[in-house]
């Protein structure tokens, strides 16, 4: 069972302007489809999920923390340094 925690210290080789919420739903609740860039984009939970779609250059979704909700979009670098607070 996956548990999501926050991902801190990752890196972005590309961050996009659209928010996860503004993506068009999809049959999987973790996958999101963006029409300007015309590709799925993956929600990870946790860095495990993370650490499989870097390897498989995916486009990401992470919950990245804080006092708010924020969630960053985008294409992560590799090797990256990060860590979650769990």
């Amino acid at each position: 069972m996956s548990i999501m925690a926050p991902i801190q210290n990752c890196k972005f080789k590309y961050e996009c302007p659209k928010d996860w919420f503004d993506l068009d739903i999809t049959d999987d609740d973790a996958i999101r489809f963006c029409q300007k860039c015309r590709q799925n984009v993956y929600f990870c939970k946790n860095d495990k999920e993370l650490k499989k779609a870097i390897k498989q250059d995916r486009c990401v979704a992470i919950f990245s923390g804080g006092n708010d909700i924020s969630m960053t979009v985008g294409i992560p670098e590799a090797p990256y340094n990060y860590k979650t607070d769990k």
